[in-house]
């Protein structure tokens, strides 16, 4: 693993954003000084240096995923890149009559909520059901589809959980009816789990440049060529990215973004290997300190699950209490994008994550007792043991004080 000038050695939250990488940011800084300057859009030397960077930039990614590069649409981001799906499509869909939608429960807000917004224009929104561990299964999401189902989308890896989606389950369930446009989310599933668009039969994935070690507000969607005339662009403006995304391109971004998919492509099944090391020594450690805990999300087989995101449940211990006694450690309770409820704002209710919530049958307590721990490319062995201990300790010592608690209640 890599240094981090030691202040990786606190961050354990990779899954809500990651260090840009040295060599990312090696092949971003050209394009943010007076080297390449220029507006990529320009029709002089300036900007066809910007323009032949993104273009090279877009065949990289469009490469990574199988696809071709004028299938590849840059945005600000994941969150930009499904609100196009979902309201750029709408029109469409609504035309063709096919106004259901099937998704899973368990998806980023990202999606969830412009799916929110869908349902109350109309469209009806089919949630499947969920094994125990979180995962959609194919037969349910077979089960749901009518004749006037026209999108399904379901998230490749899940965002809390780590959770990998069987994609080809539901590429299977959709069969041979192309009227059903197949989305993905992919933005955790990038440079952790192959993603091949042709082989999976998507017609749209969600890509994140800031999960995979490049730079913040870029990303991209894939969506399949003979698909793109049915979209609807958001916004008005010049007609970069087949119109349907306005404005000058960032191409320091772009840039930063292909190089990481390069990166993580060449040591994706190293760092997953590594990774998988690094998660089963500090649950060992918490064995070893006789701690009680429950992995959520848990799968048998450990090709069904990306090893960097952990969610683990210390019955008995609320998560706000650890976060407090262990202030200096970066990592969550829940997706870095949960939020309060709108109609909570002010009132000091906690916010709870729906992901846990639902694979725990509506028990609040799963939402209170966990921690998302995200292992990454900077992570050491030597301060994930320190973590472990430091970890152990706090929750045996609020152990401690709850039985003297009860003790002195008894008496």
């Amino acid at each position: 693993m890599k240094d981090c000038n030691n202040r990786c050695d606190f961050y354990f939250d990779y899954a809500a954003s990651t260090p840009v990488d040295a060599a990312v940011a090696q092949a971003m800084m050209p394009y943010m000084s007076y080297a390449h300057f220029g507006n990529p859009s320009a029709s002089h030397s300036f900007g066809f240096e910007g323009h032949r960077a993104i273009e090279k930039a877009r065949a990289t990614i469009a490469k990574a995923i199988n696809a071709e590069p004028d299938e590849i649409i840059f945005t600000s981001g994941a969150t930009e890149a499904n609100n196009i799906v979902f309201h750029g499509l709408k029109d469409d869909l609504k035309a063709s009559g096919r106004t259901e939608i099937i998704t899973s429960p368990l998806e980023h807000r990202a999606v969830s909520a412009p799916l929110a917004a869908l349902k109350e224009e109309g469209f009806v929104i089919r949630e499947v059901k969920t094994t125990p561990c979180g995962m959609a299964d194919g037969p349910d999401i077979l089960a749901e589809i009518t004749d006037d189902t026209g999108l399904i989308s379901i998230q490749a890896v899940q965002n809390e959980l780590g959770v990998i989606n069987p994609l080809e389950e539901v590429r299977d369930a959709a069969g041979a009816n192309r009227d059903i446009i197949f989305h993905s989310d992919a933005a955790q599933g990038l440079g952790r789990v192959p993603l091949d668009v042709k082989a999976l039969g998507l017609d749209c994935m969600t890509l994140s440049s800031h999960k995979i070690y490049g730079p913040c507000g870029i990303g991209a969607l894939y969506i399949r060529k003979d698909l793109q005339a049915r979209f609807k662009a958001l916004h008005q403006g010049s007609p970069h990215e087949k119109g349907l995304r306005p404005g000058t391109l960032p191409t320091a971004l772009i840039v930063g973004f292909a190089k990481a998919v390069e990166i993580a492509m060449d040591v994706m099944e190293q760092e997953r290997e590594t990774i998988w090391s690094l998660r089963e020594a500090f649950l060992a450690h918490l064995d070893a300190a006789n701690i009680h805990y429950e992995v959520n999300g848990y799968t048998k087989d450990k090709n069904w699950q990306v090893p960097h995101i952990l969610s683990i449940r210390f019955l008995g211990i609320e998560n706000e209490w650890l976060k407090e006694g262990l202030s200096d450690y970066a990592f969550s309770t829940a997706s870095a994008c949960a939020s309060l409820d709108k109609k909570e704002v002010g009132t000091g209710k906690k916010w709870l994550s729906n992901t846990l919530m639902h694979i725990g049958g509506g028990d609040e307590a799963i939402a209170r007792e966990t921690l998302r721990l995200s292992l990454g490319r900077m992570t050491s062995e030597a301060s994930l043991q320190i973590f472990a201990h430091q970890l152990a300790c706090l929750i045996q010592e609020i152990g401690q004080e709850a039985q003297i608690h009860k003790t002195r209640e008894a008496v």
